[in-house]
């Protein structure tokens, strides 16, 4: 029997990418199809929008429907309260909540999924980023030295497209909700409070798109 060469392998099974959306407008298309092309298809990609009224992103998000993409609309809620959504949706071990105008590398789901696999005591997998501004791409690094609680009260270390373990994220009570900024940090701490270390990975995972747009400045 000839085998499928599109067929997501089993390692994309046991990973899910959420992307919360609001008012980012076509950054949603390029965001959500990264994600297929990283698990190789849309069988584990959720697209939740979080009361978009912007009528580029509208457009954006039917043209994702019409691609097979699931395609969640909730009233808007916060991205905390987007990504918990699209979260209760999966039942892959392994998340990933992918900003909408950010894009993941399309080998880093597999290879932080390879970490978690081999590494119970690992609860987040990060690594660095390309970072477009003003059309220019940038290479933003890992951290450097060791991701820590302490470290972290510094600033924050771990990229959004990190990874961790729906388990955990079901542990600590999801990401927080109700919070104007700040709301990644806090779910990072309560993990790494929970016991759980962090591996970093030496290649970058995402591509992020800096600008007004930015998707935190909707919340």
């Amino acid at each position: 029997m000839e085998s499928n060469p599109h067929a997501p392998s089993p390692i994309e099974g046991r990973i899910g990418i959420v992307i919360p959306v609001y008012n980012t407008g076509s950054l949603a298309l390029a965001a959500a199809r990264s994600a297929r092309v990283a698990l190789g298809s849309t069988e584990n990609v959720i697209v939740v929008d979080d009361g978009s009224n912007d009528s580029d992103t509208l457009a954006a998000l039917d043209s994702l429907r019409e691609e097979g993409f699931r395609v969640i609309r909730q009233p808007n809620g916060g991205v905390s309260s987007a990504r918990n959504t699209g979260i209760q949706q999966l039942a892959t071990p392994y998340i990933i909540a992918l900003d909408s105008d950010d894009e993941v590398m399309p080998e880093a789901p597999r290879a932080m999924g390879e970490i978690l696999d081999r590494h119970n005591d690992v609860a987040i997998v990060t690594g660095g980023a390309f970072e477009v501004i003003n059309g220019a791409e940038y290479l933003s690094p890992p951290p450097d030295g060791p991701v820590t609680r302490s470290a972290m009260r510094e600033a924050t270390l771990l990229a959004m497209a990190s990874m961790f373990r729906r388990s955990d994220w079901k542990a600590v009570g999801g990401f927080p909700e109700g919070l104007s900024m700040g709301e990644d940090w806090v779910f990072w701490m309560r993990l790494l409070r929970a016991g759980g270390k962090v591996e970093i990975l030496g290649s970058p995972i995402a591509r992020r798109h800096l600008g007004e747009h930015q998707v935190t400045r909707g919340y």
